[in-house]
């Protein structure tokens, strides 16, 4: 049998061993690891002092080799990651994608660079680049806006590897790793570490076609590695000295790489011309985005208790890692006092725990505990209640201490884009904290506080650039039809390292936030001129309004005049009116957004009142389905000639087109009656006025739907009529009475719509009227809501089918 083939063959451990052996060569050496493990970080420090090898070659991007010093350089403190990028054209147009390559203390990549370096070996990366893995990876692995190039996917669907798990009584992929290597790294030789980590990996790979590896690029990046490796050999060997290469990578690659190197395997050819503007920056990486458990796809969960294994690590004397458990489970019980929980754990349950963490470890066959047996003796001794009631809170809390908020550092001679350094740089000047991964709540006082404004414009601004950083909560909505009456914004922020590959994507429209802002902003702008949205006079109006909140005021001219090209073109009333509403909504707001160049909204106003006055003339023809919305809109303007700014318009041109909707013929009946409501809410009609208009439908032959439509209009504009107008409600009263069964069962659904609009209170005091006009003395002090709308129509209807059945059947009696 043949390391790295795919077939699903029994092999046996003497096979495996003899495999194994032959990975430290006098000229190559192959060290197989799990990406971010402290045992293989462990045993690759002691082979490097011990072999001191010529080269050092490791599993990641070619790109990376020009990175090489920044890693190495003393200022640089992980976790950081390099940052790869690229543009992909596509026939339905271009699509960003990004790759994060992380490292930690304890990361064997990271090990191999400091250490490497520090015994004088050339450092070289030989992996596919990330640009080419896209061209030829066929699977999800890459697929996404941001995903890892450190995948470990094969482990956890092996099913050696999880009838291993089930045998030694793991509940996972993690658990059987730490209690297999872990715990014992540092009581076996390097080379009985390597010669059972390459088993573990060599029995996970087998049952894998070699059809699922080249659909997920592993054979052409396996094949770019051995290339790699032996073009390394064959130039080291023309040098002076003998040549000691070691190969750092993954241990699923590195079970099949020797056999490659060994039969020359060719470099393979890939077509990147669908590829442009590719580049890689270092970036300061978290451990929070470092935890397996919170969607990392490769590495160890739990990277404070990983780090902790890592800094107590011995490397000499058989000395073992120190008992560090106590340590975790103090801070955890801390923790919960601080947040006073209802349950803090006590001295007592502290060393109740942390007895119970070494009895698990000793019943487990642990040499020192893991992390699961930390985390199974706070479950059984910090939690009273259930795990799915009490349980929850410990449990993330615990899960918190255990992932740790360290934040890297990168060396100043990385160099930053400069949109980077921007948003530092107005971080500090704000006072926002970008020093750890932690979630800040923040209450600003933008109406008072200058301060607040600028944060608040700046938190806006990363939201309009896609920047991952912070969430906006409540607050007044200064860009949508209402402002609503909440006076403080509430934000939560926290910088994570998609908050620096944001800002890095975003540099493509400028070099610092704000002129990225206006260029993305304009884009946009010219876009929607290019569309029919572009000539929506609400949706202008809702563009300018967010350009006040990002603080864009060098945009303000360019876009009013946008604006007047969408008033004067827009064809539709509904969006006239909603452009209206939402530029006298701007001016109450100019203050609070610390609003520039808006002296022309006055003047802008005035000219979208008077489109609005001219699509009303074309309001009656509208359609059924529209009439609603068309309404809404004539009820809308109307609100502004009642506002604090009816000075600003002629309000006599609006009552001239609204008394001759009352008049038109034909006219959409919810229309007449939107008018008539118009005109009685603003005392031009009487009630009686009303009535004969009302009692005009009924009479007109044009049936009860169409009285039913003008009543929803009349209500829509003019809700107070139903209570103040005895004639209207008796008129309402004749229409549903004179109907049949049938009639009414189809009249329903439309005076429901009718009258949708009131508020419980406006529903009562309607049926309290109806009520006295029917001789009715009280009415139900308690209504059921069990019953939804659809279900109530479809009741009625199977009550009437009944019905029809019974007198078919001479029974009609029996429905009395």
């Amino acid at each position: 049998m043949v390391a790295g083939t795919s077939a699903a063959t029994e092999v046996s451990g003497a096979e495996l061993r003899a495999t194994s052996a032959g990975l430290l060569g006098d000229e190559l050496l192959f060290f197989p690891v799990r990406h971010h493990s402290p045992a293989c970080a462990l045993h690759l420090r002691r082979l490097i002092h011990r072999r001191r090898p010529t080269n050092v070659l490791i599993e990641g991007p070619s790109a990376f080799n020009r990175f090489v010093d920044l890693l190495a350089h003393a200022a640089a403190k992980p976790p950081l990651a390099l940052y790869t990028f690229c543009k992909v054209e596509r026939a339905d147009g271009s699509e960003r994608r990004g790759a994060y390559y992380p490292f930690c203390e304890y990361s064997p990549e990271w090990v191999a660079i400091r250490e490497g370096r520090s015994v004088g070996a050339d450092i070289r990366s030989i992996d596919l680049d990330f640009d080419r893995q896209i061209c030829v990876d066929q699977s999800d692995r890459l697929r996404g806006r941001l995903v890892s190039l450190l995948a470990e996917k094969h482990f956890e669907r092996s099913a050696y590897l999880r009838r291993l798990a089930a045998h030694r009584g793991c509940r996972n992929h993690d658990e059987l790793w730490d209690r297999l290597f872990e715990v014992w790294g540092t009581r076996i030789t390097t080379e009985e570490f390597i010669a059972q980590v390459f088993a573990y990996c060599d029995l996970s790979r087998r049952g894998v076609s070699d059809a699922e590896h080249q659909h997920d690029a592993t054979s052409a990046r396996e094949a770019e590695m051995a290339w790699h490796i032996k073009d390394t050999l064959d130039q080291a060997r023309r040098g002076p000295g003998r040549p000691r290469i070691l190969v750092v990578s993954g241990g699923y690659h590195t079970v099949t790489l020797p056999a490659l190197v060994a039969r020359d395997a060719q470099r393979p050819e890939i077509d990147t011309s669908s590829i442009d503007d590719c580049g890689t920056v270092m970036i300061r990486y978290s451990f929070d985005r470092l935890d397996r458990l919170r969607g990392y796809c490769a590495g160890m969960p739990s990277p404070a208790f990983y780090q902790r294994l890592w800094d107590d690590s011995a490397d000499c004397a058989g000395r073992t890692h120190p008992d560090s458990s106590l340590d975790f489970i103090a801070e955890i019980a801390s923790r919960a006092r601080d947040k006073g929980f209802d349950q803090a754990p006590t001295a007592a349950t502290l060393i109740a725990a942390h007895e119970q963490v070494h009895h698990l470890a000793r019943l487990r066959g642990n040499p020192c505990p893991t992390r699961d047996d930390l985390l199974d003796a706070i479950g059984s001794c910090f939690i009273k209640g259930t795990v799915e009631a009490e349980g929850r809170s410990i449990l993330r809390l615990a899960a918190d201490v255990l992932t740790g908020a360290v934040i890297g550092q990168v060396p100043a001679e990385a160099g930053q884009p400069p949109i980077v350094s921007d948003f530092f740089a107005q971080s500090r000047k704000l006072r926002l904290n970008v020093e750890d991964s932690n979630v800040r709540n923040l209450v600003l006082e933008t109406y008072r506080e200058c301060r607040d404004r600028d944060v608040s414009r700046f938190l806006h601004t990363l939201q309009f650039l896609e920047v991952p950083f912070g969430s906006r909560l409540a607050g007044p909505q200064f860009t949508s039809m209402r402002v609503g009456r909440r006076l403080h914004e509430q934000w939560e922020y926290g910088w994570s390292p998609q908050t620096e590959t944001g800002l890095i994507d975003a540099a493509s429209y400028g070099s610092s936030i704000q002129e990225a802002a206006a260029n993305k902003f304009l884009q946009a702008i010219r876009q929607l001129s290019d569309e029919n949205s572009g000539r929506s006079a609400a949706n202008a109006v809702e563009w300018l309004s967010r350009a006040c909140l990002l603080g864009l005021h060098g945009l303000t001219q360019r876009i009013l005049g946008w604006m007047r090209t969408c008033v004067r073109e827009d064809p539709s009333l509904t969006s006239v009116a909603g452009g209206l509403t939402g530029l006298l909504r701007l001016w109450d707001s100019r203050d609070p957004l610390g609003a520039k160049g808006l002296e022309p909204l006055p003047e802008l106003a005035r000219t979208t009142f008077e489109r609005a006055v001219y699509l009303a003339l074309e309001s009656p023809s509208c359609a059924d389905t529209e009439a609603g919305t068309v309404a809404g809109a004539l009820v809308e303007v109307r609100a502004c000639l009642a506002g604090s700014y009816s000075d600003w318009f002629t309000g006599e041109l609006f009552w001239d087109v609204i008394r001759r909707l009352t008049v038109t013929q034909p006219c959409n009946p919810t229309i007449g009656g939107a008018a008539a409501g118009l005109l009685y809410a603003a005392g031009l009609w009487t009630d009686e006025d009303v009535s004969r208009s009302l009692h005009g439908h009924l009479r007109g032959g044009l049936g009860p739907r169409t009285t039913i439509a003008f009543f929803r209009g009349l209500v829509l504009a003019a809700r107070d009529v139903l209570w103040q107008s005895r004639t209207v409600l008796a008129t309402l009263r004749e229409v549903v009475e004179s109907a049949d069964e049938p009639g009414f069962l189809r009249l329903l659904p439309e005076l429901r719509l009718a009258l949708a609009l009131l508020t419980p209170r406006e529903t009562d005091q309607l049926a309290e009227g109806l009520a006295a006009a029917s001789g009715i003395d009280s009415l139900p002090t308690s209504v059921s809501y069990d019953l939804n709308q659809a279900e109530v129509q479809r009741n009625l209807e199977v009550s009437q089918k009944l019905r029809e059945v019974l007198e078919r059947d001479s029974l009609s009696e029996w429905s009395d």
